[in-house]
């Protein structure tokens, strides 16, 4: 998406697969999401409702890729200055393509 360009985004995990269709954008930060998802949403977070621990971590990225989304694009800044390799590991793991924005 031309609008993502700005904040430097880095293909983390998934890069095959960022073909997907898109069916709509969401933004969210609390921790049960995946509830509201359906299927071919692009979220984009800063990460707030992933978790503290890498255990919490692991389980929202699954919970996001048995619900179908097509990416997740995680902005890095306070709450994580680089994303944790658990949520890396995890994307990578489920086949979800991952995103990190710089700026």
């Amino acid at each position: 998406l031309p609008g993502l360009r700005a904040g430097l985004p880095e293909v983390v995990a998934g890069a095959d697969r960022l073909n997907r269709t898109v069916r709509w954008v969401h933004a969210g930060e609390v921790p049960n999401i995946a509830s509201l998802l359906k299927g071919g949403e692009l979220l984009l977070t800063t990460g707030l409702g992933l978790g503290a621990r890498p255990a919490e971590q692991r389980a929202f990225v699954r919970r996001l890729a048995d619900r179908g989304i097509a990416a997740l694009v995680v902005e890095l800044g306070p709450r994580f200055g680089r994303l944790p390799a658990s949520i890396v590991d995890a994307a990578r793991a489920a086949g979800l393509p991952l995103v990190q924005l710089h700026r």
